[in-house]
């Protein structure tokens, strides 16, 4: 599992790259943040993990960003 992690993390820069060839960077941001999400869900619904009030706090933050960026951003 160890490896598969340092893998994805070796290919996700790379990933990027190629996605800002095709798609524009407000596309990318979006989808690098929403990404941040989708961790926590998976380590929720995959692991158990509990998380606190201060860090679901945070992940309201990321969302906002998201949805404010997408809102006003250019």
């Amino acid at each position: 599992m160890t490896g598969g992690a340092i893998a994805m993390f070796c290919v996700a820069p790379a990933a990027s790259f190629l996605a800002l060839h095709e798609l524009s960077l407000a596309t990318v941001y979006s989808s690098t943040a929403i990404t941040q999400l989708l961790v926590v869900f998976a380590a929720m619904s995959l692991f158990g993990e509990r998380y606190s009030a201060r860090q679901w706090a945070g992940l309201g933050f990321i969302l906002a960003g998201v949805f404010v960026f997408n809102l006003y951003g250019t």
